[in-house]
């Protein structure tokens, strides 16, 4: 019995592997890597079918300049991107691999929680003023968010050997930055909300210096 259970999990897992290596790997510029097959590259777009759909036939596209390459299951590549000076692509195919590599690793592993805890510090202590103004503060803060320096976390990194890249800094500085100013937004606006319900709720009860600075 325990032999025909071993011979079932072992075929089983055959099983997923052959389905796994069976697919197309289209690897994204932000660096996203996503298995499917393809099935239609004509025109401007390249046509898929959603991995894992509970809809055999539901299908998507992407646009051909939002394509590094794709990987067929054949072990074949395909690239879509060359540089091209003329449009702005200054990065040899190597570089903007390794560009791809830094978004990739920095949406993956960069949080910046001490920004968004900041801001919605920030956000709370100008809402609690109740003041019309207050949203400057929070808007103050989204906007430099992104100027003090990018520290990579060494435990975000997919393989540190990639860091001797310039182009992959780069791309890890680009969202990092990017993912500094949405979580700046998320804590500001949720600390100046909670300041405000607390204004609305407890001005009453705050002591007469500070209401002395506020209602005079």
């Amino acid at each position: 019995m325990r032999l025909f259970f071993c011979i079932c999990l072992i075929l089983m897992g055959c099983f997923s592997i052959a389905q796994t290596t069976a697919l197309d790997s289209i690897y994204l510029m932000n660096g996203q890597k996503l298995g499917s097959k393809i099935i239609d590259t004509s025109f401007a777009l390249v046509t898929y079918k959603i991995p894992n759909s509970s809809q055999p036939d539901k299908i998507r596209n992407f646009e051909k300049d939002d394509i590094f390459c794709i990987r067929y299951k054949d072990g074949t590549y395909f690239y879509y991107y060359s540089q091209d000076t003329s449009r702005g692509d200054w990065f040899t195919r190597e570089e903007m691999w390794h560009f791809t590599q830094g978004e990739r690793d920095a949406q993956k592993g960069f949080k910046p929680m001490t920004t968004m805890i900041l801001a919605g510090t920030i956000g709370l202590a100008a809402g609690m003023t109740g003041m019309y103004v207050a949203p400057a503060l929070p808007i103050g803060f989204y906007l430099i968010s992104d100027i003090t320096k990018i520290k990579i976390r060494h435990q975000s990194i997919s393989n540190p050997e990639l860091l001797q890249h310039d182009a992959y800094i780069l791309g890890y500085q680009k969202v990092a930055r990017s993912k500094r100013k949405i979580y700046s937004i998320i804590g500001g606006a949720s600390g100046l909300l909670l300041g405000y319900i607390t204004y609305f709720t407890l001005k009453n009860q705050y002591p007469q210096p500070i209401k002395n600075i506020l209602f005079n």
